[in-house]
């Protein structure tokens, strides 16, 4: 498909949700989940058959950090397979029957605007700090768990920057609240760029959670089959333990505040050849080996969720 050959932005983004919506009704709606500090919408788009009810929920959101524009195209990838699988591929076919998915593509709006306007290597929001002329909060340091624990700034002008307060910041409050007035969301990925890494909490600590070796018992088969597709290797563990301290983070709230054992952050291609600007022929083959390490996730959670019932 034409629309995965390069990068876009967000109008033709946008574009190209809404058309893939209006062609699919039955399956897909869309939601303004909230607003970003230059009052931009931040959409969801809810993918759910007909077929069945109180399924559980998997929630994927990419572009937190502006200049990881591989997450973008990686989520719509996924959305995209889902979709014209529906019907078509038995295994998709239940996937999407059976569990109920919301993919946010773009969390961090104003950021991925200003990466295509004016800076391509911005990370951060585009927040007017008070009393200082930098401009930006680093979302992903902004979560209302275990927030200003390490490996986040208190500096404005730093691209860690973690806000004056948990949770002072829209676009990651949009999902934070999505997730926690969301029932049954059983699964929960956030997607960036780039060291190919799979990733649990903790962030705020080099220390393992509770459910650990239950994480890595699916994070290990997620490797694998990512692997499997262009050999690409992903280096499975905590956040703490294998890539930085972050507190703050997504899936530490995820998984500490909501309880969402599934929690996981991805960190896509490539190992540093490339870094932020990954190639577009790099796409699709991105996109099909992320394809592989969900359908594991999906089906993991699926069984998990109906084997209890």
């Amino acid at each position: 498909m034409i629309f995965f050959d390069a990068y876009r932005n967000t109008v033709d983004n946008m574009v190209w949700l809404d058309q893939l919506i209006a062609a699919n009704p039955s399956l897909l709606t869309k939601s303004e989940i909230g607003k970003t500090i230059n009052g931009k919408s931040i959409v969801a788009v809810h993918l759910r058959s007909s077929k069945g009810s109180n399924k559980p929920r998997i929630v994927y959101n990419s572009c937190q950090h502006a200049r990881e524009w591989v997450t973008v195209t990686s989520i719509n990838w996924v959305l995209n397979e889902l979709v014209i699988g529906y019907g078509k591929n038995d295994t998709l076919t239940e996937l999407v029957d059976l569990i109920d998915w919301t993919f946010i593509p773009i969390v961090n709006v104003d950021g991925y605007d200003f990466s295509w306007s004016n800076n391509r290597m911005w990370r951060k929001t585009r927040k007017v700090n008070s009393g200082t002329t930098c401009i930006g909060v680093d979302p992903n340091r902004n979560w209302s768990y275990m927030w200003n624990r390490g490996g986040s700034s208190t500096n404005p002008c730093s691209d860690t920057y973690h806000g004056t307060s948990a949770g002072s910041e829209p676009e990651p409050t949009a999902v934070m609240n999505f997730l926690r007035d969301t029932p049954r969301v059983m699964g929960y990925m956030d997607i960036h760029s780039y060291s190919q890494l799979f990733m649990s909490p903790w962030g705020y600590s080099a220390s393992f959670p509770p459910d650990y070796s239950r994480m890595l018992g699916l994070m290990n088969p997620i490797v694998s089959a990512i692997e499997s597709v262009y050999g690409r290797r992903y280096r499975p563990g905590s956040i703490g333990s294998i890539l930085y301290i972050a507190s703050g983070s997504a899936v530490d709230y995820a998984y500490g505040q909501l309880k969402i054992v599934h929690s996981y952050t991805i960190e896509l291609r490539d190992t540093g050849q490339y870094g932020f600007i990954l190639p577009p022929a790099q796409i699709r083959p991105q996109g099909e080996e992320f394809m592989a390490g969900v359908m594991v996730m999906a089906n993991a959670i699926k069984s998990e969720y109906y084997n209890k019932q």
